[in-house]
């Protein structure tokens, strides 16, 4: 049985969706349940969430709308020490959030930690890097336009205009990639 876990908050911005109860299920389901799950919803939507409950929910009504200044509401009220930002339509696998506290813990202050994310259809993951032709005019893009580094060397990289390059688990060959951003 899991236990909610005093050290981690979990902020969502959302307008209420259908898709919010399965995110909330699937983050309670998992191996570490978050102390709090802080939903933040703009006043004129906060009926979308009359069949959202949970012992762990905190429903913040906000009077604006805008999923930045959302979250950034539920930065401001969390509670735990810990705080992970997730989008309201994102399903998360049960021994993430568990893996994500142990690896930032093991890293200390100051840092930062994210998972990868993967198509829940195609089981692709969201970021890739293109080898071949298609590759090539990618590569050719983002060292051109966006100042990032030719090939795999781009993965993680923070140009000096501010591009990032990001991470395809696929050549990581590691559980934590570390990044330039």
């Amino acid at each position: 049985m899991n236990k909610l876990n005093p050290t981690v908050s979990v902020v969502i911005a959302t307008l209420g969706g259908a898709q919010l109860s399965k995110t909330i299920a699937t983050i309670n389901a998992g191996s570490l349940v978050p102390g709090e799950i802080l939903v933040c919803i703009p006043d004129q939507y906060s009926e979308n969430l009359k069949n959202i409950e949970a012992p762990n929910i905190r429903v913040i009504a906000t009077s604006f709308i805008g999923q930045v200044a959302q979250r950034a509401e539920g930065f401001r009220q969390a509670k735990e020490p810990l705080v992970m930002q997730l989008d309201d339509d994102v399903l998360i696998a049960p021994d993430a959030l568990e893996m994500m506290t142990r690896y930032l813990l093991s890293l200390g202050r100051g840092h930062v930690i994210g998972p990868a994310i993967y198509n829940l259809i195609t089981n692709e993951p969201l970021t890739k890097i293109d080898i071949g032709v298609s590759g090539f005019f990618h590569n050719l893009y983002a060292s051109i336009v966006g100042g990032l580094p030719w090939g795999l060397r781009r993965m993680g990289a923070l140009s000096r205009i501010g591009a990032c390059g990001g991470v395809d688990p696929r050549f990581c060959g590691v559980e934590v990639f570390a990044t330039d951003w």
